[in-house]
């Protein structure tokens, strides 16, 4: 339905889903500061746009030799490797913060000017552009902004730069009342997928790195490690939770910031996807080289054997970007590795939206690590849902 600017909004969609009037008019008044934010919405329109114009084309080729010039220059391999490992997206292109300040509803678009609201909540300016099914809009919008399975926390990180972190409990938990045996905590590249807490049957939380999403700061090796560590002393100083709830999970490049704190942080299990040795390794096509160069980032090779949990490796055969000759090094390393699970035809990106992969990660969960059975025991956590509540 277009309001009267002749903007699209998304209020017709949310009025025939909305569950009680309640919800519907939280969810319209997110909504309609999303519809006023018209810059965001024409540029994801054209960020979709399928054109493949000649012009295109050629606009492509100036982009990547952009992209080039702002790696190589200037030639200083530590700025180039930073360059080349962290790309963040367009800052509030995925989403902006909405909360509680003197009493009115409050726009945020980073963290730290978000600190001290209260009520704070994820709006999801993708989920509103027409081509979403009305059952789409409805249900994330449920799900991540209104629901009480979910909620926003704010984290500081050792170097004083201020994250956003997503608490999702799983909705096994939500229906039993009952505390989930595990929290998987995420690191991942760029984004992130609530469902998975549903399908593994454990909470989930998972946060943007420092400079990525509205989380302040510039990414570097040492800021997402510390990154990592505020989010996970954060589940235990603030959430409650026992280490021994913990189940790191990391995909790609969040495979190296997982790696880093299981060797010096005690946690349940690890789940590493597409992991890698180092990141001149990969550019290198050298992955069990025994001879680290100073110059080298996220050498997770020099780590592996400090991690004790019981740990799960996955890696697509066909990954063209990482080889699976990393995952064998790092398996052979591994103290504690389970048999590791290698997938026929699965490529880099790939492999994180295979079903067979998540099967295997379940399998993981419930019957090594145990949590099917936990899911039958009285809770032995500190953990409770006050901090759901809104």
């Amino acid at each position: 339905m277009q309001n009267d600017n002749g903007a699209v909004t998304s209020e017709p969609f949310l009025r025939q889903s909305a569950e009680s009037n309640a919800i519907y008019s939280y969810l319209i008044q997110a909504s309609r500061e999303v519809d006023a934010q018209t810059p965001i919405e024409e540029e994801l329109k054209k960020a979709e746009s399928d054109d493949i114009s000649g012009w295109k084309r050629v606009i492509d080729v100036f982009k990547w030799t952009a992209k080039v010039c702002y790696i190589l220059c200037p030639p200083v391999p530590n700025l180039i490797i930073r360059k080349a490992a962290f790309h963040p997206p367009k800052h509030c292109h995925y989403y902006f913060l909405i909360g509680d300040e003197d009493g009115k509803r409050q726009k945020f678009l980073d963290a730290k000017s978000a600190q001290g609201s209260s009520n704070l909540s994820l709006c999801l300016p993708h989920l509103l552009l027409p081509k979403f099914k009305n059952s789409d809009v409805a249900d994330q919008l449920l799900r991540i902004e209104v629901r009480t399975t979910t909620k926003v926390h704010l984290v500081t990180s050792a170097n004083g730069d201020n994250l956003v972190a997503l608490y999702a409990r799983c909705e096994k938990s939500y229906q039993r009342k009952k505390v989930a045996p595990y929290v998987l905590l995420f690191a991942q590249p760029n984004s992130s997928d609530v469902d998975i807490a549903d399908f593994l049957q454990c909470d989930l939380m998972t946060f943007d790195y420092s400079g990525f999403g509205l989380s302040t700061g510039t990414p570097t090796e040492k800021n997402v490690y510390d990154n990592m560590e505020a989010v996970y002393k954060y589940l235990i100083e603030e959430l409650r939770a026992h280490p021994d709830e913990i189940v790191l999970l990391g995909f790609s490049m969040g495979t190296a910031v997982a790696i880093n704190l299981a060797s010096s942080h005690k946690v349940a299990g690890m789940v590493l996807i597409a992991p890698f040795t180092s990141l001149l390794r990969i550019f290198r096509r050298n992955p069990d080289s025994d001879r680290t160069c100073c110059l080298d980032q996220f050498v997770s090779i020099d780590k592996v054997s400090n991690v004790s949990c019981r740990t799960l490796i996955c890696h697509g055969m066909n990954d063209v970007i990482v080889s699976i000759n990393h995952s064998a090094v790092l398996q052979s390393r591994l103290p504690n590795a389970t048999r590791p699970f290698y997938l026929d035809k699965a490529t880099h990106q790939g492999i994180y939206c295979e079903r067979k992969m998540w099967d295997r990660v379940q399998q993981f969960l419930f019957y090594e690590l145990d949590g099917n059975k936990k899911w039958n025991e009285p809770a032995k956590t500190r953990r409770t849902f006050t901090h759901y509540q809104r």
